[in-house]
């Protein structure tokens, strides 16, 4: 049985929007609810598009780089989740 992360979904739209910097770009809240649309219709690989563009003006935002491992993970790409939450938990060690 596999896992999915759909109770995810309502963290995105809140606690994303929150930690997610900087807040002053007017994007950011638009792209992180399309990749919380995604996540829920489990079209990660288009969430991983949109995360990887706020990851670009947020590359240490441990919520988002949470985000992706669980997209990697869920395209079976375990590896390179393995390696984003790593960083996740260098980054905030309480965070995973």
């Amino acid at each position: 049985m596999k896992l999915r992360f759909k109770h995810l979904v309502p963290m995105v739209t809140v606690a994303g929007v929150l930690l997610c910097s900087p807040p002053s770009t007017a994007a950011v809240p638009e792209h992180l609810q399309k990749s919380a649309t995604l996540i829920r219709d489990g079209e990660y690989a288009g969430a991983l598009e949109e995360l990887d563009g706020l990851l670009a003006i947020a590359p240490d935002d441990v919520f988002l780089l949470r985000l992706k491992g669980v997209c990697l993970m869920e395209l079976d790409r375990t590896h390179e989740a393995t390696g984003i939450l790593t960083r996740a938990v260098g980054i905030a060690p309480d965070s995973v």
